[in-house]
Parts: C-alpha cells; sequence; structure tokens
C-alpha cells in the first residue's frame, strides 16, 4: 500500500524561496484557507474563505487553540 502522507527532510532548503513567483498576490487558492497559528497553537489569523471549507466564520476561531495528533 502506498501511504500518501508526505516525507518532510530533515534538512528543508529555503534559500531560494525569494525566487519563486508569485502569480496573484494577495489571493489563496480556492481549494484551501490560511490560518495562523501563535506558537502556543492559537488562531491569530484566519482567511475570508474559512467558510466555505469549514462551515464558520473566521471570528469563530480566532483564540481557538488548534492542535497536532502526536507522532
Amino acid at each position: 500500500m502506498t501511504s500518501l502522507t508526505p516525507q518532510v527532510s530533515a534538512t528543508l532548503d529555503l534559500s531560494s524561496c525569494e525566487q519563486e513567483p508569485i502569480r496573484t498576490p494577495g489571493s489563496i487558492q480556492p481549494h484551501g484557507f490560511v490560518l495562523a497559528l501563535d506558537p502556543d497553537g492559537r488562531v491569530v489569523q484566519a482567511s475570508d474563505n474559512l467558510p466555505r471549507h469549514l462551515g464558520k466564520p473566521p471570528r469563530r476561531y480566532w483564540a481557538a487553540r488548534w492542535r497536532t495528533p502526536s507522532a
């Protein structure tokens, strides 16, 4: 069986990121949304298209704490 979990390298080279073209500045792909979390995992920003994916307005998630599954 093939795993759908992406493999993450222990070393990540971000040196060429500034060279990547931005197709539409200020936009988010329609098939996703953005959440910005503080170091404690609390939502501090959310994209306006969040309701399309999670069914509730962005303000509903402000200060909510998101946790990642334990490895």
